[in-house]
């Protein structure tokens, strides 16, 4: 004789509540799923983050390591693009007109830090820092 394991019986008179409590799990997932998209749009500072981080890991590792990150970034760039504009997110105004992997990782990830890193910083005058230095006010 085999002792089966037998799955657990619902009685009939539970079906209802079975049947609703899964009605409004179905509900409350379908709600759920817009408004995580509409609160998932990418910011051009995130994206400046994410941007930075994968031009630091192809120091180390290969682009074609890297193409599933490289193709993630160029689609939320793009978002990016389609919500804020091409110039918040740091992005020229023609697209890429390429489907390479290397001038997709250029366009997208390598000429935006460059550039970025080239820009102008902040500059600070030490005139002022040092209380004994500045001009005594009368």
């Amino acid at each position: 004789m085999q002792n089966r394991a037998q799955a657990p019986s619902i009685p009939p008179a539970a079906y209802p509540g079975v049947f609703r409590l899964a009605a409004a799990v179905a509900l409350l997932s379908a709600l759920a799923l817009p408004a995580r998209a509409q609160s998932g749009a990418v910011q051009p500072a995130e994206l400046d983050q994410q941007r930075l981080a994968l031009f630091l890991k192809t120091r180390h590792a290969s682009l074609a390591d890297l193409e599933a990150e490289i193709n993630h970034l160029a689609r939320l760039a793009e978002a990016c693009r389609v919500e804020q504009g091409a110039a918040a997110c740091g992005l020229p105004d023609t697209s890429l007109g390429s489907g390479k992997l290397e001038d997709r990782y250029d366009y997208y990830i390598r000429r935006r830090v460059e550039a970025r890193l080239q820009s102008p910083a902040v500059r600070f005058s030490r005139q002022n820092w040092d209380r004994s230095s500045a001009p005594t006010q009368k």
